[in-house]
Parts: structure tokens; sequence; C-alpha cells
């Protein structure tokens, strides 16, 4: 294990081995050793530390974090009225420290911001954030509506990323989420 660990590093290097290894905690869901990565990042995700931190049940740090982030994606759609990303990042915030309407008119402005018909890629992106944000909300059959759209989009998403990663796990016993994974995962072989 420790050659081939040590031929991954020499190939990618270090930050991309340090994204698998990020990957795996938190596909095993091992929260606290995803933590200590995290941590000990300079340049980390304070979105993805602030969902760790509420997946860990640190509720009172996850929240106070949302609400440090939200200041701060408000102030950056003050200085680009136009930037669809900081517009979703406010969604997630506002979704999770419960101001759900607010949250979801976010999204859409995101979603607004940046279609599929701008940019396919992009707007795959906007749309699943917007989808999420509708999860976070308690709002599940809205998100797997988009989730079902996201995937039958060409891009960066796999069934595979929601049939593993723990934010879909408030997803997970809904019958048409079901459906959808059953769906396509019989498409992807």
């Amino acid at each position: 294990l420790n050659e081939i660990t040590e031929k991954l590093v020499n190939k990618f290097g270090p930050a991309a081995f340090l994204q698998v290894r990020q990957m795996n905690f938190y596909i095993q869901r091992e929260f606290s050793s995803f933590l200590e990565i995290i941590e000990a990042d300079s340049n980390k995700n304070w979105f993805e530390y602030a969902a760790l931190l509420g997946e860990m049940g640190e509720q009172d740090k996850a929240l106070h974090l949302y609400d440090s982030l939200l200041i701060e994606t408000e102030e950056n759609i003050k200085k680009n009225p136009d930037n669809w990303v900081a517009y979703g990042d406010a969604g997630v915030a506002l979704a999770q420290l419960g101001h759900y309407d607010d949250a979801i008119q976010m999204g859409l402005k995101g979603k607004e911001l940046m279609t599929l018909s701008r940019d396919g890629l992009l707007g795959a992106q906007a749309l699943e954030r917007l989808a999420d944000i509708y999860m976070y909300c308690g709002r599940q059959d809205e998100a797997i509506d988009l989730y079902d759209q996201v995937l039958s989009l060409p891009g960066y998403n796999s069934i595979n990323w929601f049939k593993l990663f723990p934010k879909y796990d408030p997803l997970r016993d809904h019958t048409r989420f079901q459906k959808l994974i059953a769906q396509y995962s019989s498409l992807s072989g």
C-alpha cells in the first residue's frame, strides 16, 4: 500500500492525492479523519467545512460558520451582481440557517444567471446547486426533479456520486430518489 501511495503522490502530486484521501474519508463517512485534513488545509473550502461540522453533529459551530459565509457571499454579490456562484452559496447558507424562501430565491437567481444554454457544464452546476438548496430546505420532490435533470445532462455528474455521497443521505429513503438511482444505474451499465 505504501508503494502504491508513493506512486500516486509522485504521479499526481501531494495536493491531488490529498483530495483523493478527503473524498475517501467523506464517502466512508469517516468524518473525523476528513475534518483533520480540512483543518490542516490553509486553502480550505469553508462551505465544505461547515457541512462537515453539521454531519458531525457540531450544529452550533456549523451555523456560526454558515452565518459568516452568508455575510461574505452577500458582499460578493454586491461587488459582482452577476456572480451566479455567490447566489448559490448564499442560498446554501440561508437554507442551512432555516431561511428557506430566501434560500430558494438565491438559488433561482444563480440558475437564472448561469443557464444551460449559456454554458452546459456551468449551467448544470447551477442547476445542481439549486437542487441542493431544495434538498436542504426539505423540498425533496423539487430536489429530485432537478437531480433527474442534472443526471440526464452530459457533464461531470455521475450516478455514483449520488449513490455514495453523504450529502444525499436525506433522500435515501425517498421512493422517487431510489427510482432515480435505479434508472441511471441501469443506464451506466
